[in-house]
């Protein structure tokens, strides 16, 4: 029960995110490590296993050196690259590999439509990275509680 509850109050800081991103067109950093750092009631909570933390501790470095890459390469902003690597975090392992692949897919999808749209047009879905990021990991959160 506590378990759902704090997942549920994790998705809707990450729908936070996305109306906030969606809005502003920024991702606060308050929110962000208020998001991660909500992570450790969670495992006391669902008394996760000092493994399982490892685990999730792991797949969550291996997305912020993916996603800081992408944005030092000007692919994404630093909103998304922060906000993609804390999902990570909250996720369980299957899931959070699925998750990085989908969020990389996105990214593919999002500069694709730099071909066949104006510059003009293009921009605002690449400003919008973390929206889709954090809708996206509301969706991939709340799976994992049903």
């Amino acid at each position: 029960m506590l378990e759902t509850v704090c997942v549920s109050i994790a998705i809707a800081a990450l729908v936070g995110a996305a109306l906030w991103n969606w809005l502003l067109g920024v991702v606060p950093n308050k929110l962000i490590i208020g998001f991660m750092a909500a992570f450790v009631p969670f495992g006391l909570v669902s008394q996760m296993a000092m493994g399982e933390v490892i685990w999730h501790l792991v797949a969550f470095a291996l997305a912020l050196v993916l996603f800081i890459g992408l944005f030092a390469a000007g692919i994404v902003g630093g909103g998304g690259a922060k906000l993609a690597a804390a999902v990570t975090l909250w996720l369980p392992s299957g899931w959070a590999f699925t998750f990085i692949g989908l969020a990389i897919a996105m990214i593919f999808m999002i500069r694709a439509s730099e071909w066949f749209l104006s510059p003009e047009a293009a921009k605002p879905l690449a400003r919008h990275y973390a929206t889709g990021v954090a809708a996206l990991g509301s969706v991939m959160m709340a799976l994992t509680i049903l």
